[in-house]
């Protein structure tokens, strides 16, 4: 392999390789909500947040969308209570969810909401 290939191919390796990988929620931890958080999202145009209120025990929160298909994409996992996700159309019906977990990386509760403008929040 000649030189200018091999600058190229690492100039793309590390162009393309993320500084953080999002977080995984895993299905096991959104399969019931009876156990729920609460998790509020505010529309404003593409932004929307989310906010929940701290919960006890809790060190981390793990927030995410569920796709209709099923796929769970993680966002982002967090100290605090709030995220905003950009660059969504007002229409784009998302499930959110977002999983609190203790110091030893246990779920404690998890809580979802619909947004978009044909998505209620249940």
């Amino acid at each position: 392999m000649s030189r200018p290939w091999v600058a190229l191919l690492l100039l793309l390796v590390i162009t393309v390789s993320p500084a953080q990988a999002a977080p995984t929620i895993p299905e096991g931890d959104l399969q019931s909500f009876e156990s729920g958080c609460s998790l509020a999202v505010l529309e404003g145009g593409s932004s929307r947040s989310l906010t929940w209120p701290s919960v006890a025990g809790a060190s981390s929160y793990k927030v995410g969308y569920r796709e209709c298909n099923g796929t769970i994409v993680g966002l982002a996992e967090l100290t605090g209570t709030s995220y905003s996700h950009t660059g969504w159309s007002p229409s784009a019906c998302l499930e959110y969810v977002c999983v609190a977990y203790d110091s030893s990386g246990y779920k404690i509760c998890a809580g979802h909401c619909f947004a978009g403008s044909s998505c209620p929040c249940p």
